[in-house]
């Protein structure tokens, strides 16, 4: 199976087939209904893939790196699978078959999931798989260049694919400011839950990786913690229970050091020095997010105190099968971290990064305003070579930020809290 406008247009089909299946249901217990639902916005999204490809197939293709083809191939054969799963489910329930074949009709909703084979939480994590699918095309389609693809769909406005083209990070910021401005009156928005399922869990994990552990990934780390805080203190709901920080590059308390030396880099600029690691974050990142009044509450000096004194490290081998959502910051990053999850599973197994974990994101996808994931890359340095404030200012307010807001906005349903009640912007 390769990746191209057939292969997208077979997988559509087994789709549609369970889609059509669903909508001549009536009489489906929620659960089903949900799995139906996703399933139907799934196949929208492919719809919008294969208008892509038709336009322009070589060209949406070529934006990616070969390791983010293999991933997006192996994502739509997951949906093939997941889909022909939903697909017999529906049609078990449409045409009352139980266990052997045999044909009755279901009194309960527990002979209903006996008869079907299923379970609850089983049909729960289909409904999960199906959603994560439903992600992961939203990236890719984004990496493709299918422009505003997330926030697009979600106000159901017709998607435009368009050419890449530059934009200034201070035009992307206030576009963003602008249009999450807009989102937040308007009927159906990101903020609204009419159109969107919230997450049910509140168990997350996250990594935010880089390749040192000593500026993007830790300032990442304390900007999502200063969030949990406000967002806690204002009594909104928060999903995340664990975030981590870790570099690729670095030796101490990694478990992968030798994987990484024997990896085949797609370039060989994206191979960097392993550094021995156990070092204090950069000083001026982390004054860039904590040395000014926002989020000025009394969480902020526990969470200063902890950035400051921890040290850098590397990654444990399980990477992929303890975290929910590993966070890069550039396309060199998000495609090593592709090789690293490929070559720990030749070597350990499919077990090593299980269905369902490890969901690799490229922060930059949440500033995008012209279907390109902005490449989020360290400050520049001054004259002299030394870490410039403004610049990390600038990083932080108007990069950082910005992409872990628009994060838990679109993953786990997050609403931002008040601006007149306890403000942290």
């Amino acid at each position: 199976m390769s990746l191209s406008l057939d292969t997208v247009l077979q997988v559509i089909e087994i789709v549609n087939k369970a889609v059509d299946v669903y909508q001549k249901i009536q009489d489906a217990p929620e659960q089903m209904r949900k799995i139906g639902k996703r399933m139907e916005r799934l196949k929208a999204l492919l719809g919008h893939l294969e208008q892509l490809l038709r336009k322009r197939e070589k060209r949406a293709l070529a934006r990616l790196r070969p390791t983010q083809t293999e991933d997006l191939l192996a994502i739509l054969e997951d949906i093939r699978d997941d889909s022909s799963r939903v697909d017999l489910l529906f049609r078990k329930w449409e045409n009352d078959i139980g266990p052997f074949g045999l044909q009755f009709r279901f009194k309960t909703l527990a002979q209903a999931y006996f008869a079907l084979g299923s379970n609850s939480e089983k049909l729960a994590s289909l409904g999960d798989d199906i959603d994560r699918h439903r992600q992961d095309v939203i990236f890719y389609l984004s990496m493709m260049g299918c422009a505003g693809i997330d926030e697009l769909l979600i106000n159901g406005i017709p998607v435009q694919t368009s050419p890449a083209r530059t934009v200034k990070p201070n035009a992307v910021a206030a576009g963003l400011s602008m249009a999450k401005a807009q989102t937040a009156t308007r009927p159906g928005g990101r903020n609204s839950t009419a159109k969107q399922d919230q997450p049910s869990r509140r168990d997350y994990k996250i990594l935010f990786v880089d390749p040192h552990n000593l500026a993007r990934s830790v300032v990442a780390e304390a900007v999502m913690k200063l969030l949990r805080g406000w967002t806690i203190m204002t009594g909104g709901e928060w999903r995340i229970e664990v975030i981590h920080s870790a570099g690729f590059f670095v030796k101490h308390r990694s478990e992968v050091v030798e994987t990484i030396k024997g990896l085949s880099f797609t370039h060989d600029s994206y191979r960097m020095s392993l550094s021995a690691g156990n070092r204090a974050p950069n000083a001026v990142p982390l004054e860039a997010v904590f040395d000014n009044k926002s989020y000025d509450y009394p969480f902020k000096k526990a969470i200063q105190d902890e950035m400051t004194s921890r040290r850098s490290r590397g990654l444990p081998k399980d990477i992929f099968r303890i975290y929910d959502y590993i966070m890069v910051f550039t396309g060199r990053e998000h495609d090593n971290m592709l090789q690293l999850r490929r070559a720990l599973v030749a070597e350990e197994g499919k077990d090593i990064a299980p269905k369902g974990k490890g969901r690799l994101l490229h922060l930059g996808h949440y500033l995008t305003l012209d279907g390109i994931p902005r490449e989020i890359v360290d400050a520049p340095k001054k004259p002299d070579g030394t870490d410039s404030r403004e610049n990390w200012n600038f990083k932080v307010s108007s990069q950082i930020k910005i992409g872990l807001k628009g994060f838990l906005r679109q993953e786990m349903g997050w609403k931002q809290p008040a601006q007149n009640a306890k403000s942290g912007s």
